[in-house]
């Protein structure tokens, strides 16, 4: 943050085009390592934070002095840019300075194999810089808990797939990582066959012919003059005809209706269960010892 201080710079100094090249103008360094000067950002090195320097400008460079000396030379950026030079940053906050990912998986690596395997995890995918932070969080609890704690504790995170360093400073907080874990960490997970698992097809939502051809016929409470019973579906005339004419109810049968999903079933059931005495049931399954009325 760049707030107001006892000397500011200049707002914009292309107002004061005559003086831009000769005049000094006083800046104070931000904790950041910038300054502000012209609306734009310029990185000056650790040892003048919080300190005046002076600033001359022109329309290529921007010169920052220490009393007299020269410290720091940056290109000229349009308002609201920013000129960084990261080897003003301490070597300690290089990584942070430069958000790299590959520098902070080097650096976890070489405190620990585990603490650098859970690093590459983490830091893994397309967007590793929105983990960044997690990151950073994760080499302080070195410093607080011990380097020997901390890779257990990535190692505990790892074999369960915590990929969270919230979750590996839980680990800690409770002395997880003093117990033995469960299960061998190269062990492979098998999933539970579901019961009710289906393919990828039995969700498409496009009629088939069949299913369009019963659609169709259904329309009508009995069979049309105009319908096309010649079509070539493979689904029983027959049974549709009588389904058609109601005979089920006369013989006192129920009526089950066997499908995936998508073709239909409860569009012609639901009709069907209004009817007098009659008992309908719409099943997924081609068991029907599994379906309900």
């Amino acid at each position: 943050m760049h707030g107001v201080d006892d000397h500011p710079c200049p707002g914009d100094v292309r107002k004061h085009a005559g003086a831009r090249a000769s005049r000094r103008w006083p800046c104070k360094v931000h904790p950041d390592h910038h300054i502000n000067f012209g609306k734009a950002l310029y990185s000056v090195p650790t040892r003048y934070i919080r300190q005046q320097v002076w600033v001359r400008a022109d329309t290529g460079l921007v010169h920052i002095y220490d009393g007299g000396s020269l410290i720091k030379t940056h290109p000229r950026q349009d308002p609201g840019g920013r000129s960084t030079d990261y080897n003003d940053y301490p070597a300690e906050l290089t990584p942070y300075a430069l958000r790299d990912p590959q520098r902070i998986i080097r650096q976890a690596m070489a405190l620990s194999s585990d603490i650098g395997r859970f690093m590459e995890q983490l830091l893994s995918g397309t967007l590793p810089w929105t983990k960044i932070r997690q990151a950073q969080k994760l080499l302080p609890l070195t410093k607080k808990y011990g380097e020997h704690r901390v890779a257990s504790a990535c190692r505990r995170a790892l074999a369960f797939e915590l990929i969270n360093v919230r979750r590996v400073e839980s680990i800690l907080l409770k002395d997880l990582d003093q117990l033995e874990l469960p299960i061998a960490q190269d062990a492979a997970v098998i999933p539970i066959e579901t019961r009710f698992l289906r393919s990828p097809g039995s969700f498409s939502h496009a009629p088939t012919q069949e299913s369009a051809s019963i659609v169709r016929a259904s329309t009508n409470s009995t069979p049309s003059r105009t319908s096309t019973w010649d079509a070539p579906v493979t689904f029983d005339r027959d049974r549709v005809r009588d389904l058609f004419g109601l005979g089920f109810l006369d013989r006192h049968e129920d009526i089950l209706f066997l499908g995936p999903v998508g073709v239909g079933k409860t569009f012609l059931a639901a009709p069907s269960a209004t009817l007098p005495a009659a008992q309908v049931t719409a099943c997924s399954s081609y068991d029907p010892t599994t379906c309900s009325r």
